[in-house]
């Protein structure tokens, strides 16, 4: 997704339930390093946006109890 200057990245993490934990935190840093990977290799292979800057952002929706609410985190990898 382009935002302004930025070439935004986002990962979605959806829980039904908080059993293991909220939405958020199922963003391990694995996770977080293989997206980093793989938006490295979109980068290489669309040499228009090597240019541009890029943004990591995480939106975590935690359905518990039927509702819920969705959060959306700018720039939420280092």
């Amino acid at each position: 997704m382009r935002d302004a200057e930025h070439k935004a990245f986002i990962e979605v993490r959806y829980r039904r339930s908080d059993r293991f934990g909220g939405a958020i935190h199922s963003l391990t840093e694995t996770k977080q390093r293989r997206l980093q990977h793989c938006a490295a290799l979109l980068v290489s292979w669309q040499k228009a946006w090597s240019h541009d800057p890029c943004r990591f952002d995480g939106i975590a929706y935690d359905a518990t109890n039927g509702g819920g609410e969705l959060v959306w985190i700018r720039a939420a990898l280092d």
